[in-house]
Order: C-alpha cells, then sequence, then structure tokens
C-alpha cells in the first residue's frame, strides 16, 4: 500500500511539473508572439548575388557589393543596383525598364524569358536616380512585395540620399527588403502589430494570473497549515471549555450545539487534509490549488474562530477571571452598530436639502454606549447575570436596526432637492441590494475605539461558524431567541445606501466644442509611382522622390 502511495505521489509530481512547463511554454509563446512577428528574425541564411550598374558614377561597386553580400535573406535572390543619370527624369520605372532590355544578353537577364512583361523570378532591382532624385525598387514575380512595403524600402535610403550618401542609402534598402521578404503576410500591419500585440497582451495576463494564482496558493497552503496547527494544539483546551458549558443555559445549550459541529468538522478536515498532502514546487500552480487551499484556509479559519467562542461562552457564563475580555467581544458589533448610527446623524445634520432634526437619536446613541457600561458594572457585580446581558444586547442591536432605518426613511421623505424623488427610489434600491454583509470588526465611538472577532461572539450571526446547524436543529425553538441568529445587515451597509442615494446628483448633459480648424488632415510626403509606361510591361515595382 505504501509502494502505492508512493508511486500515486511521483506520478502527480510528475504530472504538475509537465502541466507547468506546458502552460509556462503556451503563455511564453503567446508573449513572443509580438517581437518575434515584428522582427521575424527567421530564415535570413541566404547570400544575394549582387550586380552594380552605376551609370552616374555616385557609388563605390566594389564596396557596395561586399555589403551587400553579407546582408542575410530568406531565400535565394540577385540584387541588381542600378544608377541613373539625369535631371529631367519623370519616370524612373521607364528609365530602369529601359536598362533592364538592354541586359537581356546578359549571363542573368533583369525580365523573364519565359514573360517579358515581368521581372526575373528571384531578382531585386535597387534603382537611385541622384541628380533627378528619384528612388525605385522592382521584384521578380517569386519575390514581389506590396506597394506599402515598397514604399517601406524606398523610405529606408531618403535620409542617406538626402545627405548624397549613395552607397549607405543602397545599403539601407538592401537591408529593408531583406528584413520584408519571405515574413509572414509580407510584414504587413495585421501580422506585425494588430494580431500579435493583443495576442501577446492576453498572453502577458495569462502568465500574471497564473503565477498569481500560484503564489497565491502557497501562501495560502501555509496559512492552512499554520491555522491547522492552532486549532490541532488546543483542540483538548476546547474540549475542556465546552466541557464547562452550562446546558441549562440557553446561550449555553445553543453553543454546544456549535461545539457538536466543531467536532465533526474537526475529523473531516483532518482526513481532507491528510488527501491533501504537501503539495511542492509546480503542484502549487494547478488551475484548481487556490480554490482548494482557500475552502480549506475558510474551513480551519471557521474551527479557530469556533474554538473562540466555546472558550468565550465558557468564560461569559461562567464568570471565570477572563470573562470581561469575552464581554467586550460580545459588545463589538453592538458598538459597531451604534458607531454606524451616530455618523448617520452626523450626515443628515449635515446635508442642507434634509432639514430633520437628530438631536434624540444622538441622544439616545450615548445613553445607549452609557448602558453598556453599567451593564459591565452589574455583571462584575452580580447584578446582572450573562444570559439576561446578552439578551439586552440583542435587545439593543434590535432597537439600533429600527431607528437606523427609520430615521434614513424619514431623511429621504424630508428630501428638499429637485432630485429628491430619484433619491428615494436609488435609497429603497439599496434596501433590496444588501445581502450577506458582514461585521468590520473595529469600531471609534466617542473617542474610544477598539477592535473584536465578530466570527467569535456568543450571539448568533448569519456569517457565524456552524450557525446553521443551530439553526436547522429541531430544539432550537426551545431555547427562546439564543437558538436563532441575527439576520439584520450592519448598520453601516444602510448608512453606505442612504448616503450614496442622497448625494445623487445626474451628470451635465452639456457637451463641449472642439475647434480643429477646417477639419481637414494633409498629407506632405513623396510622390509615388507604380507604371512604367512601357508597352504593357506589369513587373512589380515602384518609384518615388526624395
Amino acid at each position: 500500500m505504501n509502494v502505492l502511495r508512493s508511486i500515486v505521489r511521483v506520478l502527480k509530481a510528475f504530472t504538475s511539473s509537465l502541466n507547468f512547463i506546458l502552460n509556462m511554454t503556451v503563455f511564453l509563446a503567446l508573449i513572443l508572439s509580438l517581437p518575434v512577428m515584428w522582427f521575424w528574425p527567421f530564415g535570413r541564411t541566404h547570400n544575394p548575388t549582387v550586380e552594380v550598374y552605376d551609370k552616374a558614377h555616385i557609388l563605390s561597386s566594389d564596396t557596395v557589393a561586399e555589403k551587400i553580400q553579407d546582408i542575410g535573406f530568406r531565400q535565394d535572390v540577385h540584387v541588381v543596383v542600378v544608377s541613373v543619370p539625369g535631371y529631367m527624369i519623370e519616370n524612373l520605372n521607364a528609365e530602369v525598364l529601359k536598362y533592364a532590355r538592354t541586359h537581356q544578353d546578359a549571363p542573368r537577364p533583369w525580365i523573364s524569358s519565359s514573360n517579358s512583361n515581368y521581372w526575373s523570378d528571384g531578382t531585386v532591382i535597387l534603382a537611385v536616380a541622384p541628380d533627378s532624385r528619384k528612388v525605385g525598387c522592382y521584384f521578380g514575380q517569386d519575390v514581389r512585395l506590396s506597394l506599402s512595403n515598397q514604399a517601406s524600402i524606398q523610405s529606408a535610403a531618403k535620409k542617406q540620399f538626402n545627405n548624397r550618401d549613395w552607397g549607405d542609402g543602397v545599403v539601407a534598402m538592401t537591408e529593408k527588403a531583406a528584413d520584408l521578404m519571405g515574413r509572414p503576410a509580407e510584414g504587413s500591419w495585421l501580422t506585425t502589430l494588430i494580431v500579435p500585440a493583443p495576442v501577446a497582451m492576453i498572453g502577458a495576463w495569462l502568465l500574471q494570473k497564473y503565477l498569481r494564482r500560484g503564489l497565491r496558493a502557497r501562501a495560502v497552503g501555509k496559512e492552512v497549515t499554520e491555522s491547522y496547527s492552532r486549532v490541532a494544539f488546543g483542540y483538548d483546551e476546547t474540549e475542556l471549555n465546552a466541557r464547562t458549558i452550562p446546558e441549562t443555559e440557553p446561550y449555553g445549550a445553543q453553543v454546544r450545539m456549535r461545539y457538536r459541529w466543531y467536532c465533526q468538522e474537526y475529523v473531516s478536515i483532518t482526513k481532507d487534509l491528510q488527501a491533501f498532502g504537501n503539495p511542492r514546487g509546480p503542484q502549487w500552480f494547478s488551475w484548481r490549488m487556490l480554490r482548494r487551499v482557500s475552502e480549506l484556509k475558510k474551513r480551519s479559519a471557521a474551527l479557530e474562530s469556533l474554538s473562540e467562542t466555546i472558550s468565550n461562552t465558557a468564560s461569559l457564563l461562567n464568570m471565570s477571571s477572563t470573562w470581561e475580555k469575552a464581554w467586550e467581544n460580545e459588545q463589538g458589533p453592538v458598538l459597531e452598530d451604534l458607531q454606524a448610527l451616530r455618523k448617520l446623524c452626523d450626515t443628515i445634520s449635515a446635508s442642507r436639502d434634509v432639514p430633520l432634526s437628530v438631536r434624540k437619536e444622538r441622544e439616545w446613541v450615548r445613553d445607549q454606549r452609557a448602558r453598556l457600561d453599567d451593564m459591565g458594572i452589574e455583571l462584575a457585580t452580580g447584578r446582572m447575570n450573562p444570559s439576561a446581558a446578552l439578551d439586552e444586547l440583542e435587545s439593543i442591536a434590535k432597537s439600533i436596526q429600527d431607528k437606523a432605518l427609520d430615521l434614513t426613511r424619514r431623511a429621504v421623505n424630508a428630501d428638499t432637492s429637485k432630485y429628491a424623488k430619484k433619491r428615494r427610489r436609488r435609497y429603497l434600491s439599496s434596501l433590496s441590494s444588501q445581502h450577506d454583509s458582514a461585521y468590520a470588526g473595529q469600531w471609534l465611538l466617542s473617542g474610544d475605539s477598539g477592535s473584536y472577532n465578530p466570527h467569535s461572539t456568543i450571539r448568533l450571526f448569519s456569517d457565524s461558524p456552524a450557525a446553521s446547524a443551530v439553526d436547522d436543529s429541531a430544539s432550537s425553538s426551545d431555547w427562546g431567541g439564543a437558538g436563532s441568529f441575527s439576520a439584520f445587515t450592519p448598520v453601516s451597509d444602510l448608512v453606505v445606501g442612504y448616503t450614496s442615494a442622497v448625494s445623487y446628483a445626474p451628470a451635465s448633459s452639456e457637451s463641449s466644442s472642439f475647434s480643429g480648424g477646417d477639419g481637414s488632415s494633409g498629407y506632405s510626403g513623396s510622390s509615388f509611382s507604380g507604371g512604367y509606361d512601357g508597352g504593357g510591361f506589369s513587373g512589380a515595382g515602384s518609384s518615388s522622390s526624395f
């Protein structure tokens, strides 16, 4: 059996590593699609043959030929460099065609012998007329490029040509032609940017999400281990505390019911953690891993909170030496609600659109704060028993809810602004959207502040650990209020909904006008020619001015 488990463990580790490698490969491939398609470095292993035809006497033919021969193409090509003299050249295409027809007897003719309307296959002709300031490029049918790419090749040399650097200009044209020829879709914007850019962004997003999930899963896994260790270490103490809780007290019976859930859940999560094992390295990056460890963390945290609840219950109901700490934690939700009600009073008082007095509500908040202090004294002196104190806390909490709800309704009805009806509708909408809210665990009221654990209170709330175990119990009705949980929304959420509603004002519908001159845009550039005027010659090529 141990051998079988070891084999399964090794197979899982191997599968996780393989999945990690495959995922990383896919993500990196998506990210690299942009630089790869932009530069497309593949296949430039072919050095061209070169022929320089310098009629304008502007080039160092041998030097230019050597530089061009060192440039890598993605296929075998024959590069022809032509310089054409003359100040009155209007159509460089026709001039290059005229020279080409006088070159047909050469070992490598420029015009196709099989079809005289096209340039020879594998031929790239780069032409410049320095005196007439014309530049052109021409291609055999098997290496032809689009007019936009031809314009890019010509533009590559124009800076050097304007500086009368003829040789480097021709080399720049050759390098640009070598870069564009043989690329997917001739290096169009679609294949170099429009498609790969979003693909690369998707790849980067998936990669960071994948890595973040894996790293987060590992961090949560560590938290699960630490949390469960605390639960396991304190299990015996929790069991002892549960035994000391008096079953005759309604709140004690309620917590003991939750303790039975605690014992069952402890056994269950122990088995699940054993089955979960001890993931390492790439295993944390499984797509389902974060969800698994997050669920385990949630369950372990619930056990921790419930363990604290059991301790608080035993301490308060038995009035042990630590009862004051338990009582402070129990007051937390009520103090947080009182803080929210006081904030609501301040919001209404500061509003010019709501002529409503909140003096009585503020006095009531002060009275309840004082009453909480008095309850602590009464508990300490024995004039009030713990169950009665918890019942009064529940009553105060319900009163805060009722007063906050009544006050917000009166405030929206008293709104005198021209947006009052819309604000009222928004407020009513906010009431229906408040579900599954939780207390923050901290409060600030009348200069005092404190923090508490809202999940470890004796009083039940909808998100208290094991609340459903009590609520679904057939005997819960026998415990009075202690057996059911408080389903009301924290007052802070009610205040947020009201504040958002009464601050509503429609956005201005006025639109700005922009002046952009006559609205036209012009493009100033070189003239561009794609015709030969040569008796129906159709070879690929074009020329422009510089």
